[in-house]
């Protein structure tokens, strides 16, 4: 103390030993490579993600999901399988995650497994930015769906998915991916019909009944419901054409008040055909 110059000693009284952390124990007669061979036998899900978006989420609701439906895993050796499956899986609920409604217009249900996801029980959706961004809403595509699809059944009918531990979880996948189908069906015979009506040179329509063309004046008191709408089709060119399918309610009575009360911030022109 006094060669160094020191005048004081600081004292920490610790009044308890800590206790020492539990060593793991090897069981008797239990060797490295019977310790290695349980490491390997230990189920394999891919790593959670930090979550920078809402895609994030998703990917680690999905794999919530898959731990608690398939606690089996996959094994260790299946890591790049089960990271390709995952991503794919995850591509395409994310981009079929806003447009359940359109899907659900055509009786083309979600499967139950997949609706355990946390914001869909909360009748949530995760992509938001779809329905809150002030920028064009793009439908599904044909061809996307396609890519999607074709992806994801190629990761199921890989040997690792026809092991009887994910017979049920693989089977929820193909209605998914089967739902999707269905879809792109529907697609491809609406684009069959317009191509067949743009080639046609008869009038298909009798336009006294079948037709109807207004205007419904703008007001800068409107209802709330028509806010979002109204915010989006300010985005548009005057007398662009808008498709109000995406927008309306599938219940057949909620649709005619919707349009029937319709009234935006600015004058709109309706086009009504049967």
């Amino acid at each position: 103390m006094s060669e160094l110059g020191l005048k004081y000693i600081r004292f920490i009284v610790q009044t308890e030993e800590p206790d020492d952390p539990p060593q793991p124990t090897q069981p008797a007669g239990q060797t490295a490579f019977d310790i290695m061979m349980e490491y390997v036998r230990q189920p394999y899900f891919p790593p959670i993600k930090r979550e920078d978006t809402q895609k994030d989420v998703l990917y680690n609701d999905i794999i919530a999901l898959l731990k608690k439906k398939q606690r089996g895993g996959w094994s260790e050796n299946q890591e790049s399988f089960a990271k390709i499956f995952v991503n794919r899986l995850v591509a395409l609920l994310w981009y079929i995650n806003p447009c359940h409604s359109t899907l659900t217009a055509r009786s083309l249900n979600v499967p139950d497994t997949f609706k355990e996801l946390n914001l869909y029980q909360c009748d949530k959706y995760y992509n938001n930015f779809y329905f809150t961004g002030h920028h064009k809403k793009k439908l599904l595509k044909k061809e996307k769906l396609e890519h999607l699809a074709q992806s994801l059944e190629l990761s199921i009918g890989q040997p690792w998915a026809s092991e009887i531990k994910w017979i049920d979880f693989i089977s929820q996948v193909f209605e998914l991916t089967n739902i999707v189908r269905k879809y792109v069906k529907y697609l491809q015979g609406v684009n069959f019909k317009m191509n067949v009506h743009h080639n046609n040179n008869l009038v298909i329509q009798d336009f006294n009944q079948d037709l109807q063309v207004y205007t419904i004046e703008g007001s800068q008191n409107i209802n709330n419901k028509y806010q979002n709408l109204s915010d989006f089709l300010l985005e548009k060119n005057d007398y662009e054409f808008f498709d109000l399918e995406e927008h309306v309610p599938s219940d057949l009575m909620q649709k005619y008040h919707y349009i029937k009360d319709l009234r935006l911030n600015f004058p709109i022109i309706i086009y009504r055909y049967h």
